[in-house]
């Protein structure tokens, strides 16, 4: 548990890191050119409608608000009978989803930063906002400088002094769009964790009617991101595409192998082993055969079903059984 947590920390701290490194722009990227007559470059920047701040606000916040009141929910719904107890398990759960969607969400935004500084093409307002030299002059001198090139400027400098350092370094960095990776590995693990997790509330429940319109609100704000990005002249359209398949593929893989499909047969054993609880491991596998004595006083071998099966039969919620339930279960 301790080489875990020290795993955690330090992926968690280089992450952060090589972030900072890219956008200070330490590690250079590859030096493209564009051409004079790019009509796709030549759109005025106006601005986000969706901020990078709302865009990180949500992606940080709205996931831990949505995990707390779904294990809320299925907390009420064990029996349990101390609501201490109860509410520890809810923010203990919490917790372990919590951490792997950061683990997923640091991994989606450095591929999409790396993936930036790799490929480097020009944003839609590439030439508003770099005013490049060789540009200075107009279209046509532009298209003299590169006659030998059919109009392809390969070296150029951002002439702009109105602008930061950072805003000219972002200016090429179209490739893919960051807005929709993380808007959509947002959506896509908090649309599976309703599906799976919610799935364990009764069936008349009212929160069932709900999980529907909660997923479509998931989407609804992915779409909205993304297709803003195309609207406010910030990604070409292919930008927002490559940035959503990334953003899905990383959303699969954190959903699927970091938290095995939100099955609650795991939450018990998982959150019991976080917790460093002994006996909770064996919880999570098969009970052994069980010795027993025959009217003849002969040893028998019965063989009984896995506690991780007969608990998510049994139970609505299997991540409300504790170590000590489980061990009066063996």
């Amino acid at each position: 548990m301790r080489f875990k947590f020290k795993l955690r920390v330090w992926w968690f701290f280089s992450v952060l890191l090589l972030l900072l490194v890219i956008e200070t722009g330490w590690l250079p990227g590859a030096k493209t050119g564009f051409y004079c007559q790019d009509s796709t470059i030549a759109h005025k920047f106006t601005g986000d409608t969706i901020s990078l701040n709302v865009l990180l606000g949500v992606a940080f916040v709205a996931p831990v608000i949505a995990v707390f009141s779904i294990e809320s929910g299925c907390g009420l719904c064990s029996g349990a009978p101390d609501e201490g107890p109860r509410v520890l398990r809810i923010w203990r759960h919490t917790w372990v989803w919590y951490r792997e969607y950061l683990l997923g969400l640091g991994m989606v935004i450095l591929a999409t930063e790396l993936a930036k500084i790799m490929v480097s093409e020009p944003r839609p307002h590439f030439l508003h906002t770099c005013k490049p030299d060789a540009m200075a002059n107009g279209l046509e001198h532009c298209k003299l400088l590169a006659a030998d090139t059919q109009g392809y400027i390969a070296e150029f400098n951002c002439t702009n002094t109105e602008v930061s350092d950072y805003r000219l370094r972002d200016s090429i960095k179209s490739f893919p769009s960051g807005h929709a990776s993380v808007s959509v590995f947002t959506a896509y693990f908090l649309i599976c964790f309703l599906q799976r997790r919610m799935a364990g509330l009764p069936r008349k429940s009212p929160s069932q009617f709900l999980k529907p319109w909660l997923q479509c609100i998931c989407m609804t704000w992915a779409l909205l991101c993304a297709l803003s990005r195309v609207n406010d002249h910030r990604h070409h359209a292919h930008d927002v595409i490559a940035g959503s398949i990334l953003g899905a593929i990383f959303g699969m893989i954190t959903a699927r192998f970091f938290c095995g499909d939100f099955w609650p047969g795991q939450c018990a054993v998982r959150l019991n082993q976080d917790a460093g609880s002994e006996g909770a491991s064996s919880g999570s596998t098969a009970v052994g055969s069980l010795d027993e004595r025959n009217s003849n006083g002969l040893k028998t071998q019965h063989q009984h079903p896995s506690v991780r099966r007969l608990l998510s039969s049994t139970s609505s919620y299997s991540g409300s059984v504790s170590a000590d339930e489980l061990r009066e279960v063996r």
